[in-house]
């Protein structure tokens, strides 16, 4: 295997670049990477018969099985093995040096976008790009300090403050949107997720209206639905604090929307955005008859539908969600939205192993994604970064908080800090509405 020595000094120079390929001269070439194109550090070895001028097209393609240096060793040369080996350690000392912060000195991002976005997956992987998001939000002193913020009440109150806002109940009400129609009342099929933010939301001591969405409905009409209940909050006596989560953050913005181009202005102190929907969902892009067995299928698992009638109107309602619906919902609220309005976004996507390892209801699809690269670029699962934050357009006055998780949040971390713990979620809560009281002097 000549040549594999300078081969070994150009991948410690240029150790992003995979995969690799070590000619053998022996009609067998030896390509190697990184497992899944990860920053897990672990190298796999595949023994092809392709040149090795043509390594790119190795990584696209599908039917290759790779394996484990450790499962290749005995069919790797001892001195080939002990390159790779060599190769394995120097990078790993590379990449452990190699850190998202370090990518954004050396490759400073005016403004991160879906193209960023795939460029740094496809380059780096997944994960890696997931991290360079986060760090790059983070670079803005207002969410640095929103998240310093949130991280110092978990690590001192240790524990939730009971009904710490009970003493605003007369003045402000939570009034929260799911876009796919969960109410305040549950049965045995809703999912735990589901329930313990119920609970969550409750125990903050302040009143809660739950807007009743049609899951299977189209965006407009899921907007006309909710406007209604909405005026009437907003005619009542109190502020409101918004909560919304998927779905239902456009729908309640075009609800906004309508509601300021009739007369009725404010009265909101905030608005809390969750994994919101501001693009559409990825496998709403795509052709059913591909996406739906082997995407949708698993997703409908994490509703609590009450019949297989159920299931099969939320197959059609898949058109609903598409980048180009959403997109345009949001669009065409932009205009009569009040900017002054304080938004906070929390949202997810997987930078570790924790999340597809785990036992989150997201891990099939999460999973899938990683292995096929059906979406080669860092997501929550349904929604491809940054699609989940409200654009700029709509506000500057915003705040984001990034957690290594799936789209659900709760079956993610915020350094380290499991949001899975009742007690940590419900002091995340506690300090988003903190922040919002403060931004509006009431706290």
């Amino acid at each position: 295997m000549s040549g594999f020595n300078a081969f070994a000094e150009i991948v410690t120079r240029d150790d992003h670049q995979f995969p690799k390929c070590a000619p053998s001269g022996e009609g067998y070439n030896t390509f190697f990477r990184w497992k899944d194109n990860q920053f897990d550090r672990a190298v796999e070895v595949l023994f092809d018969q392709s040149d090795c001028s043509d390594y790119k097209k190795i990584s696209i393609r599908k039917d290759l099985n790779w394996i484990e240096l450790k499962q290749a060793e005995k069919f790797l040369d001892n001195n080939v093995l002990f390159e790779l080996k060599q190769i394995e350690q120097k990078t790993n000392e590379i990449r452990a040096e190699f850190t998202a912060e370090d990518y954004l000195k050396n490759h400073p991002i005016a403004e991160y976008t879906f193209a960023t976005n795939r460029m740094l997956s496809q380059k780096f992987g997944q994960m890696f790009s997931a991290m360079v998001f986060k760090a790059w939000i983070e670079l803005d002193k207002r969410n640095r300090d929103f998240k310093n913020s949130v991280l110092k009440d978990i690590i001192n109150l240790k524990k939730p403050i009971e009904k710490p806002f009970v003493a605003y109940a007369d003045r402000i009400k939570i009034v929260v949107s799911f876009g796919l129609g969960w109410e305040e009342k549950y049965t045995r099929t809703t999912p735990d997720y589901i329930k313990n933010f119920l609970s969550d939301i409750k125990a903050l001591g302040l009143e809660v209206l739950f807007l009743k969405n049609n899951p299977f409905g189209r965006v407009a009409d899921n907007v006309q639905k909710i406007t209604p209940s909405l005026e009437a909050e907003l005619n009542s006596g109190r502020d409101l604090i918004l909560i919304s989560l998927c779905k239902g953050t456009p729908e309640l913005l075009a609800a906004e929307a309508k509601l300021n181009q009739a007369g009725h202005k404010g009265r909101i102190l905030g608005h809390v955005n969750l994994s919101g929907m501001l693009t559409g969902a990825i496998f709403s892009d795509f052709a059913k008859e591909i996406i739906l067995p082997k995407i949708l299928a698993p997703a409908l698992k994490l509703v609590p539908f009450e019949s297989v009638s159920d299931s099969v109107k939320m197959l059609d309602a898949v058109d609903y969600m598409k980048s180009s619906v959403i997109k345009d919902t949001v669009e065409r609220s932009i205009p009569f939205l009040d900017k002054s309005i304080f938004y906070v976004n929390i949202t997810g996507a997987p930078m570790s192993m924790d999340v597809f390892n785990g036992k989150s209801p997201m891990k099939i699809i999460l999973n899938f994604n990683l292995k096929k690269t059906f979406v080669n670029s860092a997501n929550d699962g349904f929604l491809e970064m940054p699609g989940t934050l409200i654009p700029k357009a709509i506000s500057e006055n915003q705040v984001s908080l990034i957690l290594d998780s799936s789209h659900l949040l709760s079956d993610g971390s915020l350094d380290g800090h499991k949001i899975g713990s009742s007690a940590t979620r419900q002091i995340l809560y506690y300090s988003v509405i903190k922040s919002i009281l403060e931004k509006n002097n009431l706290f």
